[in-house]
């Protein structure tokens, strides 16, 4: 079975040298559902992105911001493609 979310839609920056920190939507990872293979795919566009792309999960049904822990990250500068990565763990978000 397979489920297709947008987690985060288009977002722009205001490129002025600020950092900002963008979150997306939490989302049910198939662990939820009973599955138990753990295995999901991202994927994500960046045009001239500078910075850090970071997906992070949690074991918690319904988490508070403690429960979350960093599975993915990758650091960009000045980066145009289209990234797939795929992640390998039980998450619920």
């Amino acid at each position: 079975m397979s489920n297709s979310e947008t987690i985060l839609s288009a977002n722009t920056h205001p490129g002025d040298s600020t950092t900002e920190t963008v979150t997306g939507e939490k989302f049910k990872g198939d662990g939820y559902y009973g599955r138990s293979d753990g295995f999901h795919t991202v994927q994500y566009s960046i045009t001239g992105f500078t910075g850090i792309v970071a997906i992070q999960g949690t074991l918690a049904i319904n988490p508070v911001e403690a429960d979350w822990f960093t599975i993915y990250t990758e650091t960009h500068l000045t980066t145009t493609k289209v990234i797939a990565a795929n992640l390998l763990a039980i998450m619920y978000g």
